[in-house]
Parts: structure tokens; sequence; C-alpha cells
């Protein structure tokens, strides 16, 4: 899914349904959500496509896939599903 028109993201377990862990999750696989952070980075806004669930270990994160080294950073957002 690396294309720059397809930004995805993926999700600590508990918020995805189909992981070991997630059941009855908020989110799942494919699903498109919205990002929003009161800073206003266009990295930490906007829409993504859920593409996986991180390592078991990360708990209420998300990892957004960037295409570029340089552009990653950190950002509190709240998510929110659109389809």
């Amino acid at each position: 899914m690396a294309n720059e028109d397809i930004r995805t993201i993926a999700l600590s377990q508990e918020l995805i349904d189909w992981s070991t862990i997630g059941q009855n999750a908020p989110f799942e696989k494919g699903d498109k959500v919205l990002l929003k952070s009161e800073d206003g980075d266009w990295r930490c806004n906007g829409e993504f496509i859920v593409a996986d669930a991180m390592n078991i270990r990360y708990r209420n994160r998300g990892d957004i896939f960037m295409m570029n080294r340089s552009d990653n950073t950190s950002c509190t957002a709240d998510i929110y599903k659109l389809n």
C-alpha cells in the first residue's frame, strides 16, 4: 500500500477487531479513519486506511506510514471511523 495517494495506518491490537486481543474493538482492517490533531500538522491529520496491527507491546497508538523518513513525527490525535 505504499502509495502517495493512499495514506495508511497501523493501530495497536486492542483497537483492531480482527487481532487476538481486540475482539469487539472499534476498527477493522480496511476501515477508513479520520485523524484530527490540535496542532494542525498535515502528517497527523486527514484520512487514512487501517492496513495493519502494531506489535502487542503498544497500547492506544497508531503508526502512520510515511513515504519519506524525514516526514516522521510524533503527535496526539483523535481517531474517528468514517465507513
